[in-house]
């Protein structure tokens, strides 16, 4: 925000030699509940936005109950821009000022466990991805000879979509069309 030389917000019509910006940051925070019950599962609208509210971390009210990873930090950096053209000696053209608390870092072994664990499920997320189309739309239990056929026709085409693929980028047509991508990027 713009402020005068007193660091008060408001509009500056002629700021004259300095420039005065300043940013306020308010309890930041990083947290991550660990073996926690679902506390959002069977709340009503009103609950709902009120544990929201609660869950909010402010100067005078840290919620109990929530695992910090960084634990909430207010910052105020005070910017001063020296508007002159010329380089003037003994004053910076860019003055900045930063204030902040403490800054608290905490690991906990489950948090880090479970982060572990979410990191194992996009990684497998992605890498099955590419499969997705060909599979079963309803999750089939074998019950009979129908289920276990979906099934095996699904891994033959994961199997023969990957073969496609790298086929098809031996091919003349592709390498023909990515010469002369290669060819018309180094021309320019």
């Amino acid at each position: 925000m713009s402020t005068d030389s007193a660091w008060n917000f408001g509009f500056v019509k002629n700021p004259g030699e300095f420039i005065h910006k300043l940013v306020t940051m308010g309890s930041l925070a990083v947290y991550w509940n660990s073996n926690n019950p679902a506390k959002f599962s069977d709340a009503s609208d009103t609950d709902f936005q009120n544990l929201f509210k609660d869950g909010v971390a402010t100067n005078t009210h840290i919620p109990r109950n929530y695992t910090y990873i960084l634990k909430p930090i207010s910052a105020k950096c005070k910017l001063r821009l020296n508007t002159n053209k010329k380089a003037t000696p003994g004053i910076p053209k860019v003055d900045v000022d930063l204030s902040m608390d403490a800054l608290e870092l905490d690991l906990r072994q489950e948090s880090y466990q479970d982060m572990l664990m979410v990191t194992c499920a996009f990684a497998d997320f992605f890498k099955n991805e590419p499969f997705r189309p060909f599979r079963p739309i309803n999750n089939i239990r074998p019950k009979g000879r129908e289920p276990v056929k979906i099934w095996w026709n699904y891994a033959i085409n994961c199997i023969l979509s990957e073969i496609r693929n790298k086929r098809k980028q031996w091919s003349w047509a592709y390498l023909k069309g990515h010469f002369v991508c290669l060819t018309l990027s180094l021309a320019n």
